[in-house]
């Protein structure tokens, strides 16, 4: 049982992605404040997208959802980098 358990939370550890860095597309400044707004009112959008989504959880769906955040920042002008 034990064993188990362990082999979940390995499992599990290894599907966690690192944050990206995501940078203006045109070169502008942008405050550290407007970047913080852009980025959870798409991490708000990308939570959304997971909710609604009718799609087993895994790997396409965890896609799916970042590609939501990816085109909602490239919206607000960011890219990443």
């Amino acid at each position: 049982m034990r064993l188990w358990i362990c082999c979940v939370f390995i499992t599990l550890g290894g599907c966690s992605t690192q944050p990206r860095e995501f940078v203006p597309i045109d070169g502008r400044a942008i405050t550290p404040e407007q970047f913080q707004v852009d980025r959870l009112i798409c991490q708000g959008e990308m939570q959304k997208a997971n909710l609604a989504s009718t799609a087993e959880a895994g790997i396409g769906r965890g896609r799916a959802v970042v590609q939501v955040f990816d085109g909602c920042m490239a919206q607000r002008g960011y890219m990443p980098k």
